[in-house]
C-alpha cells in the first residue's frame, strides 16, 4: 500500500487579519481536483478550491488509483492548509470474492456493487485517521467511497456533493441485463439512504436531484448548485489557427462535439454525430466535423478521415471551438449538467443537441439552442440552420447571454460559502 501525506509549505494564515473567522474545511475527493480540466471532478471543483482558500483554512484528501503530476501537486497545495492522497491498493479478487460481494450488495442497506471498492479497509483505516482532526465543515465529493464516510464520521457533520446522480447515470447506460437492473436499485436505494444521513446533498442539476428526490422525506437538505462555466482559458474571437489545419472555405460550415472523448457517453455521442454527417453529406457536401477532446478512444481515433479531424489532446481547446459552425450533441447516456454544452453556447456557437443534454441545462429550444431527438430531426435542424443564417446567429447571441445569466461563477460560488456557513453553524436541519 502506497500512501503520500503532503503539507503546503505555507498555510494561508495572516496575522492581523481575522484569523479566527477562518472555517477548516475538509475535503474529500475521489480524483485529483487540479487544473480545471485534469477531469470532470477538477472542473466542477478547481473554480471552487481557489474561491475556498481565499477565506478559509482548506485541507484536501484524495483517493485515488492514479498517479499525480507533481506540477499539479504543487499547485494545489500552494492553494491548501494541507494535501494528502491515499493510493488505492491494486487487488485482483477471486471468483468467488466477486460474487460474493454481488450477492451481498443485494441485501438491504449494503453498498452496491458498482461503488464497491475491494481495498475498502485500507481506505477506512486511513481515513479513520483523518476522522481523529477537528473541522468546523467536511464535504465528501461523489458517491465513491459514501460507505467509508459513513462508518467515519459523525454523518450530520457531512456535506455530500454527489455532483451527478449516480443512479441516473447507471440508468441511461444502454445495458439491459438482470445484473444491471439490480444494480440500478441497489444504487436507487444507497443515494436515497445517503441523503437521508448526511447533513446536506448537493447535486448538479434539478434533473438529477429529482432521480429519487420525492422518496427522500427531507428534500430541504437537498440542494442544487450547478458548475459555472470555465472561461478562465477562453480565447475570444480571431484565435490562432490550431496546428490541425486551418479552416476550410466559407462554403464549408463546420460541425464539432466537445468533451472527454475517453468517457464513453462520448464515444456513443461521437460514433452517432459521424452517422449524422454523413446523412447531412448525402443531402449537402459541404460539411465537416471536428471533434474535440482529450484521449480519444480508439473507436473515436476511427472516425478520422478527410472530412473529419480528431484533435486528440491540446493545450486549449477554443481555437478548435472557433472553427466550428454549429456544435452537435447526440447523448445517449451520461447524466448531470452538460458543462461541454455550456463552453460552446459561451463561445457563441450554435448547440444542436437533444434534451438528454440540455436536461440540466434549461436552455429553451429555438431560442438559446435547438432540441432533436432522431437522427433525422438532426439532420433537418442542420440544413435548416444554414439556410437561415441570421436564425443561426440569433441563437447563437441568445445561447451566449443565457450562459452568463445563468452559469457565472460569480453567482455560484456564494451559494457554497452559504452551504459551508450552514453546516458550520449545525443551521441545515
Amino acid at each position: 500500500m502506497s500512501r503520500v501525506e503532503v503539507r503546503s509549505a505555507a498555510v494561508r494564515l495572516q496575522s492581523g487579519n481575522n484569523d479566527s473567522m477562518r472555517r477548516s474545511v475538509l475535503l474529500v475527493f475521489p480524483l485529483f481536483p487540479y487544473p480545471a480540466r485534469e477531469n470532470g471532478i477538477s472542473i466542477r471543483w478547481a473554480p471552487i478550491l481557489e474561491h475556498l482558500a481565499q477565506h478559509n483554512e482548506v485541507h484536501v484528501v484524495v483517493i485515488c488509483a492514479n498517479e499525480v503530476h507533481a506540477p499539479d501537486l504543487e499547485r494545489l497545495q500552494g492553494l491548501c492548509a494541507s494535501v494528502r492522497i491515499h493510493r488505492r491498493e491494486r487487488v485482483t479478487p477471486s471468483g468467488m470474492k466477486r460474487a460474493l460481494v454481488r450477492l451481498r450488495s443485494m441485501l438491504p442497506g449494503a453498498t452496491p456493487h458498482a461503488l464497491y471498492c475491494y481495498d475498502r479497509a485500507s481506505i477506512a483505516s486511513f481515513m479513520r485517521k483523518v476522522a481523529r482532526e477537528d473541522h468546523d465543515a467536511i464535504v465528501w465529493v461523489s458517491m465513491w467511497y459514501t460507505d467509508v464516510a459513513l462508518e467515519v464520521f459523525d454523518p450530520q457533520r457531512i456535506v455530500l456533493d454527489a455532483i451527478d446522480s449516480s443512479y441516473l447515470h447507471h440508468s441511461r447506460l444502454a445495458k439491459r441485463t438482470l445484473s444491471h437492473w439490480l444494480d440500478g436499485l441497489a444504487l436507487r436505494a444507497w443515494e436515497r439512504m445517503v441523503s437521508g444521513r448526511v447533513r446536506a446533498s448537493v447535486y448538479i442539476s434539478p434533473v438529477d436531484a429529482r432521480a429519487f428526490m420525492d422518496e427522500v422525506c427531507d428534500q430541504s437538505r437537498i440542494e442544487v448548485i450547478p458548475n459555472g462555466v470555465y472561461i478562465q482559458d477562453y480565447k475570444a474571437h480571431g484565435a490562432t489557427e490550431p496546428r490541425h489545419g486551418a479552416r476550410t472555405p466559407d462554403t464549408t460550415l463546420t460541425l464539432g462535439y466537445l468533451g472527454n472523448m475517453a468517457y464513453p457517453p462520448n464515444i456513443e455521442a461521437a460514433q452517432r454525430l459521424s452517422g449524422i454527417l454523413r446523412a447531412v453529406q448525402q443531402r449537402d457536401a459541404d460539411f465537416r466535423l471536428v471533434i474535440i477532446g482529450r484521449s480519444p478512444a480508439p473507436e473515436v481515433q476511427a472516425l478520422a478521415a478527410e472530412d473529419v479531424v480528431v484533435t486528440g489532446t491540446v493545450d486549449t481547446i477554443w481555437p478548435y471551438v472557433e472553427q466550428v459552425d454549429y456544435f452537435v450533441f447526440p447523448m445517449r447516456s451520461g447524466a448531470g449538467q452538460q458543462n461541454k454544452v455550456l463552453e460552446a453556447m459561451y463561445a457563441e456557437k450554435v448547440v444542436i443537441c437533444n434534451a438528454m443534454a440540455n436536461g440540466g441545462i434549461g436552455g429553451v429550444s429555438g431560442e438559446h439552442l435547438v432540441i432533436c431527438d432522431t437522427d433525422e430531426e438532426f439532420v433537418e435542424a442542420i440544413l435548416a440552420l444554414k439556410s437561415a443564417p441570421e436564425r443561426a446567429r440569433q441563437i447563437a447571441r441568445n445561447a451566449r447571454q443565457f450562459v452568463i445569466d445563468n452559469y457565472s461563477w460569480s453567482g455560484i460560488l456564494p451559494r457554497f460559502d452559504a452551504l459551508l456557513d450552514a453546516a458550520a453553524a449545525g443551521a441545515i436541519r
